[in-house]
């Protein structure tokens, strides 16, 4: 099997196939280019198909391109942990959520977002409410 073949003349099932034609891919080459997220997405392409196309690619020596990582989701460097969230409470006191979120590169709905979570986890914390509301005073 080489970048050329088509996907007409692989062992797979009709459905298999049927999908993979619909959505343009008429080649391996062309189902190569493309990630197992690629393919996920493809309308009626299910997880068996999807299970069935990589283990033919697998076979012959071959894989679909490598999922890229999500765009939504930041670097584990980014996230918030404790002390960046005590950082971002110390600074709500003087600042508004649009201040903060430009400081920490985020939306003002995010840092109310991250401060209704530090509240959350101090009421389950034993926290009083008192305390709790302290910890995520809103001003806008």
């Amino acid at each position: 099997m080489d970048d050329g073949t088509r996907i007409r003349d692989l062992e797979l099932t009709v459905r298999s196939q049927n999908c993979l034609c619909a959505y343009g891919i008429l080649t391996v080459g062309d189902l190569l280019k493309r990630s197992r997220l690629e393919l996920k997405a493809t309308p009626n392409l299910g997880r068996k198909s999807l299970i069935e196309i990589e283990d033919l690619l697998r076979g012959a020596g071959l894989a679909l391109k490598p999922d890229m990582p999500s765009k939504r989701e930041p670097p584990k460097s980014l996230r918030w942990n404790d002390e960046m969230r005590e950082a971002l409470r110390r600074d709500r006191e003087t600042m508004t959520l649009r201040q903060c979120g430009t400081k920490y590169g985020i939306t003002p709905e995010r840092v109310r977002q991250i401060m209704a979570g530090t509240a959350r986890r101090m009421r389950c914390s034993g926290a009083t409410w008192e305390e709790s509301l302290a910890a995520c005073s809103f001003r806008d």
